[in-house]
């Protein structure tokens, strides 16, 4: 979670005020920091621990974006697939137990394939989340996702 880099946007800001930062490589593999740094510049005092990383289902909810956006952009299937291959590494790192669905997109011979694999990997993650749930069934109000009872 780049908390880290999106405080350092917000330390550039502050101490220079320069009217914007360029942020580089990282945002290939995490595009949410720019929303991230976005909700920590509207706080009087930022505060990374605030934050949420998007849930496994908003990633694959913007991997499916973006190949729609390379889709409707006039890149061949072709060079829509090479740059999705690309980014689904950088991508994967980010979502818990995903090397299947990067080797589903690694092997992807069209856009088609790619999509049918983020609907199996979405109905697998629905499916443990589903099995998760009914094992912690104490769970209270108070409790947030992810907390161990």
């Amino acid at each position: 979670f780049p908390s880290h880099d999106t405080m350092h946007v917000i330390s550039i800001l502050r101490e220079t005020g320069c009217q914007g930062v360029m942020i580089g490589r990282g945002a290939l593999r995490t595009p949410w920091i720019f929303r991230l740094a976005f909700d920590l510049l509207k706080m009087s005092v930022p505060d990374p621990s605030l934050l949420r990383e998007p849930s496994t289902s908003d990633k694959l909810a913007m991997i499916r974006r973006h190949l729609a956006l390379l889709e409707s952009h006039h890149y061949s299937e072709r060079q829509a697939i090479h740059m999705m291959k690309l980014r689904m590494g950088w991508y994967g790192k980010t979502i818990p137990n995903a090397k299947p669905l990067r080797e589903s997109f690694r092997t992807a011979p069209s856009i088609r394939v790619m999509r049918d694999a983020l609907s199996a990997f979405e109905q697998l993650q629905s499916s443990a989340k589903t099995l998760v749930d009914a094992s912690y069934p104490l769970q209270t109000s108070l409790s947030k996702p992810g907390d161990r009872l």
